[in-house]
């Protein structure tokens, strides 16, 4: 959440003691980071928030608070590392959000926002290995939430939660694939069937993007003195100028979903099959620009993208290089878009 967004949460929750407490926490210990110190307010903080929401859990006094609350300590959680304790709180929300549902309750527009979000964080887990908490159907579907982050941003929003919804499937696939091989011991049909679910992934992806992505251009700027020194570049490729920050962002996703497929059809590093340096190239030349543009770094976009591109190179992307073996498999096109 933004800081505007946690000021907004904070002032709705002012008549709950536990949802104050728990946003306590997480700016406590956002504070702890930002000066570099060991988050101890916020430890002592979490402690009497726990005993608050045990309390209120214990007496079914179940409302929106408690979602805050709850949401509040899964982002504490994830940001620490303590990535089982922060399943652990996506399970309780959604237990809460089956409540909220059996008794034909409705959500405002800022507990979806922050459901959304929490939506959204658990993928990093569910591409990890951690099973499906707050599963789609208990998430809403509108998007009236948007206003608690700004205007103008409607349809970058609709795009983004999509590939999130894309994401989420792919690590449903990339689960299925992971115990497939354990079963199978490497055999040569399963591998086939992995590959097709992925080639049918990739499908669903490059169809929705034509619709979607591709309508918004990307200009290409080649003036043939770009280096590895330039701030919007990346190494010797064209710089890309996108129409807003957004774009960028929605790019690095869209990418980053390509990427992850990449790996587990062909679990190994480097730069096979050849598409795969394509990709990562043009998420790097996507990243570039997001410096250049000073865009936030969001997790989602960054992480996993980052990670399979620099499988993808290897060595060489540490030193600022790629092998000129890399360079001649990575087609220079001057058609921009999403599809490779």
């Amino acid at each position: 959440m933004g800081f505007l967004t946690l000021q907004g949460v904070y002032t709705v929750s002012q008549q709950n003691l536990g949802a104050r407490l728990s946003i306590l926490v997480a700016a406590a210990h956002h504070l702890a980071v930002l000066r570099g110190t060991q988050p101890t307010q916020s430890r002592c903080i979490l402690s009497r928030a726990l005993q608050v929401l045990q309390a209120a859990i214990s007496k079914k006094d179940i409302d929106e608070y408690l979602i805050i609350a709850v949401a509040c300590l899964a982002i504490v959680a994830m940001c620490s590392g303590d990535y089982d304790a922060a399943h652990s709180h996506f399970q309780g929300i959604a237990s809460i959000l089956k409540f909220v549902k059996r008794s034909g309750g409705n959500l405002n527009s800022m507990i979806s926002f922050v459901v959304k979000s929490i939506w959204n964080v658990e993928t990093i887990l569910i591409l990890c290995g951690y099973s499906v908490a707050v599963a789609d159907e208990l998430v809403t579907e509108d998007l009236d939430w948007v206003r608690c982050i700004g205007n103008g941003i409607e349809n970058w929003v609709a795009l983004e939660v999509k590939l999130i919804q894309f994401l989420r499937e792919i690590a449903m696939y990339k689960d299925w694939a992971e115990r497939l091989r354990e079963e199978s011991a490497g055999n040569s049909k399963a591998e086939r069937d992995i590959i097709t679910r992925g080639d049918e992934l990739e499908s669903e992806m490059h169809e929705w993007g034509l619709r979607t992505i591709l309508p918004f251009t990307i200009e290409l700027l080649d003036d043939g003195n770009n280096s590895a020194t330039d701030s919007g570049g990346f190494l010797s490729y064209p710089r890309f100028r996108f129409e807003s920050v957004f774009q960028i962002e929605i790019h690095l996703l869209w990418y980053t979903n390509i990427l992850i497929i990449s790996f587990i059809k062909y679990p190994y590093p480097g730069p096979v099959p050849q598409e795969r340096v394509a990709v990562a190239t043009r998420f790097c030349q996507c990243m570039a620009a997001l410096h250049e543009s000073g865009g936030s770094l969001a997790l989602k976009a960054l992480t996993f993208g980052l990670f399979y591109a620099t499988l993808t190179f290897g060595e060489g992307y540490e030193k600022g290089i790629i092998l000129r073996r890399l360079v001649r498999l990575t087609p220079r096109t001057r058609v921009v878009s999403p599809t490779i």
